[in-house]
């Protein structure tokens, strides 16, 4: 699923913050698949790259890892059409809250100047999500829902938590209307 909890926004985050964003929640998704695509034509196979239903919001604190998931499925909507015909199913699940590890920058030893960064200027965002996990779905619970789903022919653009659609909805009506970006998430902004 990549790695989120990067301290900062567009302006805000270092250099540092966006190509470790870009090189974990883009780039090693890209390699991966062009790795297995011969193993996945061969079989007939599905290629499933997880982003999050971020990849398709707009809200202020996490520039880094927004940015990166709506390239990702930019990259993978290009795919689904260049796969056509190859025998492989081309899938972007776009989840909501799965209780992980995700934002927690201590797992990895090239985060430590990011984490750094984050403990001196705190990000409210961050906090709400810090909190929502401990309360989001299981991870183990959420794969089998996954393996459910690919069995029952799961859609391209695959939101796995309906709660996350009325926010896709109001930011693509804002930009569809020509108003501000939807920031409404009954979290800080």
């Amino acid at each position: 699923a990549g790695i989120g909890g990067i301290p900062g926004d567009v302006l805000s985050a270092s250099d540092d913050a966006w190509q470790w964003a870009w090189e974990v929640n883009v780039a090693s998704v890209l390699r991966t698949l062009r790795l297995w695509w011969p193993h996945l034509r061969a079989a007939g196979g599905k290629a499933v790259a997880t982003l999050s239903a971020a990849a398709l919001q707009s809200y202020p604190g996490a520039g880094p890892y927004r940015a990166s998931k709506a390239a990702l499925l930019s990259a993978l909507e290009g795919l689904y059409y260049e796969s056509a015909g190859s025998g492989v199913s081309v899938r972007a699940l776009c989840p909501g809250m799965v209780r992980s590890d995700i934002i927690n920058l201590q797992r990895y030893a090239e985060a430590a100047p990011l984490a750094a960064s984050r403990a001196a200027a705190p990000n409210p965002f961050v906090d709400y999500i810090r909190d929502a996990m401990t309360r989001a779905e299981p991870a183990s619970q959420f794969a089998e829902r996954v393996l459910d789903g690919l069995e029952a022919g799961a859609p391209f653009y695959w939101f796995t938590h309906p709660e996350t659609l009325p926010w896709i909805e109001a930011r693509h009506r804002a930009i569809i209307d020509g108003r501000k970006p939807f920031t409404d998430f009954g979290m800080p902004a």
